[in-house]
C-alpha cells in the first residue's frame, strides 16, 4: 500500500490515504472493514527502504497496521497470482 518515502495518513472515516490522496481498493475492501478491524491505520511516514503492507483479510490480517513499516530486507518475494484451490 505504501512505498518508500511516502506518508500514510488516515481519513476522518478511517480509510487509508497516501499523503492526502484517497486510495481505491477492490470491492473486497469495504469501508466498514477499515473501521471494524482490530488494528487501525496510524499516520506513518515511511523511510527510504520501508513499505506499508496490508493483508487481504482486513479484519484478521497481521500486517503493517500492527507491525509497522516493513524493511525491504525483510521482504522475501512477490505474489503475482494465486491459483484457486479446489
Amino acid at each position: 500500500m505504501g512505498l518508500p518515502n511516502e506518508k500514510i495518513n488516515v481519513s476522518e472515516n478511517g480509510e487509508p490515504l497516501i499523503g492526502d490522496s484517497k486510495l481505491s481498493f477492490p470491492v473486497a475492501y469495504n469501508q466498514k472493514d477499515w473501521k471494524n478491524s482490530e488494528y487501525t491505520i496510524k499516520t506513518t511516514p515511511l523511510g527510504q527502504d520501508e513499505f506499508y503492507l496490508i493483508g487481504d483479510n482486513l479484519v484478521k490480517a497481521i500486517d503493517s497496521r500492527k507491525l509497522g513499516p516493513i524493511k525491504l530486507s525483510k521482504i522475501k518475494g512477490l505474489v503475482e497470482t494465486l491459483k484457486k484451490i479446489e
